[in-house]
Formats: structure tokens, C-alpha cells, sequence
């Protein structure tokens, strides 16, 4: 594995990785159609603390919008067309909102969309001189020995190869990044989960680049194994190594943000116990109380230490 430093930047901002960018007079974040010339990016994303990152833009929308409700009252001065501007318009490709320090954004599904949406954020917030940072992967899995609505938090994300890193390509070779998420964020984020009185579990997640066969499901085009074989894999990731849930980016999102020394966290509701079932079967409005609950313990989280302050 490639040897890291893992220990954060004192003062919480990105660390980029990148001699090349020094040579780059106007740097085009193409996918969110921003640039650091012709926006004043210390202006306007200096003060973020928060970056909140999901998969779908409808669900990233409706954490704006719920963000926004909750601290119009008690800051008087927010724009109130926050939750409405939406930042990366002008890219097309993702939705991008700032309400007060926290910035949200979708990341799509999987490591590709995934990866480019990161490797731009960085950069803004890099460009920006952004401090006391901290990432966020807000989602849905399915869980491994774990109920519906349950909170699942990574604590290393896994390859679906069971591996305890994140294998980065790059001019075909691969780098091993580690991909441990911080203690001290998991366990802040897990006592506002404790506040808010719902089910959580702290373990590992693996991360596919498939929802099919990649997490063993019997549901797919295509299955060259039997259910006791899926049964037994299942078994053996909860007992053997941990495993809470699968998703597909958890491993890339932490092993990303530790290379950039800034703090990270996923956490996800589960809408399955995958020991059950391949299928959802809990009706529409409990899968959207299980997401609206993750929405609001992730409000708490990014607002307290905001709301501390006045």
C-alpha cells in the first residue's frame, strides 16, 4: 500500500496533491462550469465547513431545502434563494447548493461520477483557503445483518474484493490508497444519531462498482450462483471482517479525502437487511422516513457547531 500521512492539516483545509496545478493560469472546474478567475472563490466558498455529498440530485436538493428551513429563523441574514441557486448550473452535470457553511452537492452513482465530482470540490475549496473542513456521503445501502432504517457508518471502506483500500488507477499502475474513516467524526456524528433516539451501527462497508453481482444479489440480467452461496458470503463479511453494508462509493469517497488530509464520514440508511432479501420490501413512506431521519441527524451535525457560535 502506498504509505500516507493520514494525520489531518492542523487547520482543516485540502491539501491537493498536484505540482501540475501551479502551472494552470485559469483552472476550469468543467463539470460544475466554474473557474478561479472569473469567480472570487475566496468570496464565496471561503467560509464552507460542511461539504454534504449524495448520490441523487432530488435527495441533495431536498437537503437544501430542509438546511435552509431550519436556519432561516435563526440566521436572519441568509439569502433566501439559496436552496433555489443552484451553483453548477452552468456545468449540467451535477446540482450544487451553498446554504450558510455547508456546501451540497450530488455525486451520482459509482466511483466514475463519483471521482470527478471530488477531485472539482477539492480544487474550489482548495482555491477558496477553506478551513475546519469536513466531508460527508449521505445515502442508502443495503445492510448486511442490519434492519431497515438502520444508520450505517463506515468505519474502513472495503473493495469488493474484501480489500481494506481503494485501488487508484493511474497511467496503468495502481497506488493503494487508505480508505479508514476518522474516529473522532464518527463518533460526534454517531452521539447526534443517539440524540435523535433511531438504530445505528458503526462497521465496514463494501463498496461495488456493481449493485448486482458485485453485492452478491440474486436479482440481476445475469447470477452464476447459488442463494446458499450468496448466504455464505454474506455470513462471512459480517462475522469475519465487519461488514455493515454495501454501497458503491463509500471506499473512494473517505480514501479521497484523506489523501487531501481533510476529515470525511459516510453514513447511510439502510433499506434492507441483505440476509433477507435482495428485493425492497418495506413500504414507500418507511423508506422515506428512514432517508428524511439521515437528513435531519446530518442537519444537527453541520449546524451545531454553527449555531454555537451566535
Amino acid at each position: 500500500m502506498t504509505s500516507y500521512d493520514l494525520q489531518m492539516n492542523s487547520d482543516g483545509s485540502v491539501q491537493l496533491q498536484n505540482e501540475n496545478l501551479k502551472n494552470i493560469d485559469v483552472d476550469f472546474l468543467y463539470h460544475f462550469g466554474i473557474d478561479n478567475k472569473t469567480t472570487n472563490l475566496e468570496k464565496a466558498f471561503g467560509d464552507v465547513n460542511f461539504v454534504v455529498m449524495g448520490g441523487s440530485e432530488g435527495r441533495m436538493e431536498s437537503f437544501a431545502k430542509a438546511l435552509y428551513n431550519h436556519l432561516k429563523d435563526k440566521l436572519p441574514d441568509l439569502d433566501p434563494q439559496c436552496a433555489q441557486n443552484d451553483l453548477a448550473k452552468k456545468g449540467g452535470r451535477y446540482v450544487m447548493f451553498k446554504i450558510a457553511n455547508t456546501l451540497i452537492l450530488n455525486h451520482g452513482m459509482g466511483f466514475g461520477s463519483l471521482s470527478i465530482a471530488l477531485h472539482e470540490v477539492l480544487k474550489l475549496l482548495f482555491y477558496a483557503k477553506a478551513k475546519n473542513l469536513t466531508f460527508i456521503r449521505m445515502g442508502t445501502c443495503g445492510g448486511v445483518g442490519q434492519e431497515a432504517g438502520t444508520i450505517c457508518i463506515t468505519k474502513t471502506g472495503y473493495t469488493q474484493l474484501i480489500e481494506p483500500y481503494f485501488p487508484y488507477a493511474a497511467c496503468g499502475k495502481v497506488i493503494k490508497l487508505p480508505s479508514t474513516a476518522c474516529d473522532e467524526t464518527i463518533k460526534n456524528f454517531s452521539e447526534h444519531v443517539d440524540r435523535a433516539g433511531l438504530t445505528y451501527a458503526i462497521g465496514n462497508t463494501v463498496s461495488t462498482d456493481d449493485f448486482y453481482e458485485g453485492q452478491g444479489r440474486t436479482d440481476g440480467a445475469f447470477c452464476h450462483y447459488t442463494s446458499e452461496e450468496k448466504l455464505q458470503w454474506l455470513r462471512e463479511l459480517s462475522s469475519v471482517h465487519n461488514v455493515i453494508n454495501f454501497e458503491m462509493e463509500a471506499c473512494l469517497f473517505i480514501a479521497s479525502c484523506n489523501r487531501a488530509k481533510v476529515k470525511s464520514l459516510c453514513a447511510c440508511a439502510a433499506m434492507l437487511n441483505r440476509l433477507n432479501g435482495d428485493q425492497i420490501t418495506s413500504p414507500k413512506a418507511d423508506m422515506v422516513k428512514y432517508v428524511e431521519d439521515l437528513i435531519n441527524v446530518c442537519i444537527s451535525f453541520v449546524t451545531e457547531p454553527l449555531l454555537s457560535k451566535k
